[in-house]
């Protein structure tokens, strides 16, 4: 596995959080699981698309709003869970408690042509092959209630040698 996939679907800045692209630039990429950054390709050559971050595109905001954080973002973000697979760097919480670069990563997106719970369907049939790029998918809010987006991470569980997806609610 290379340390890096450059994305060929994607402008780096549709992956990365304003600043962390304003800090890093397109090098904010080594910071990606490689894997992660493939499978997003996957998704949008598959189904005809797949929109992350858009706060970099006037034409890409008219159309699906402004979204910044579908990527990595910085430690210090409030928006995510305090270790989301989303979060860099390090983020000092109290005196004594400090912590780090999550080793895995998280991409959030919609696909333009596919409703989200189709696309979950999908890689439940085909877990195998999706299962290389993706250890875990968030289905549910925490409410219950189905998302409207696709959220996939690297973050490793139990049986995820096996390539099996996790698919979970927060």
């Amino acid at each position: 596995m290379s340390l890096i996939y450059t994305p060929k679907k994607f402008d780096p800045r549709e992956l990365i959080s304003p600043k962390i692209y304003e800090l890093c630039g397109d090098d904010a990429l080594y910071m990606y699981h490689p894997l992660v950054l493939e499978g997003a390709d996957q998704i949008s050559i598959e189904f005809g698309g797949f929109i992350c971050n858009t706060w970099w595109s006037p034409r890409l905001m008219a159309k699906y709003g402004r979204h910044r954080f579908r990527g990595l973002r910085a430690k210090n973000q409030v928006i995510g869970a305090r270790l989301s697979a989303h979060k860099i760097g390090i983020k000092k919480t109290n005196k004594s408690e400090r912590y780090g670069l999550v080793p895995y990563s998280a991409i959030d997106g919609v696909t333009p042509n596919l409703p989200i719970k189709e696309l979950h369907e999908h890689m439940r049939k085909d877990m195998k092959f999706w299962g290389k790029f993706f250890k875990r998918i968030e289905t549910h809010k925490s409410n219950g209630q189905y998302i409207t987006w696709f959220h996939g991470d690297s973050k490793p569980h139990k049986y995820s040698a096996a390539n099996v997806i996790r698919f979970f609610k927060p």
